[in-house]
């Protein structure tokens, strides 16, 4: 009698995940995200027109770095834009 209810008490706590889900599929997909410009759209807006740009700032580089003091290069040069939403009220 102990060992049948041990049994069933281990039979109780057995997974039976594996079991349910059904034979795998013959071709399934890669998981993860697909590389490079295949995976979507980049949620990156374009630059304003020239008429919505009200002001312009010029912001120089440094002569050296602010931690280690090294000498720094300008390789490329970015156009940033900030846009001001207005507050509702």
């Amino acid at each position: 009698m102990t060992r049948k209810l041990q049994e069933a008490v281990r039979a109780g706590k057995r997974q039976a995940a594996p079991f349910r889900k059904g034979p795998p599929k013959p071709d399934p997909k890669l998981p993860g995200r697909k590389s490079g410009a295949a995976h979507g759209k980049h949620g990156h807006r374009p630059s304003p027109p020239p008429e919505q740009i009200a002001e312009c700032r010029e912001a120089p580089l440094p002569d050296a770095c602010s931690h280690c003091r090294g000498r720094l290069i300008e390789t490329s040069a970015a156009d940033p834009y900030q846009t001001e939403i207005p507050a509702r009220r």
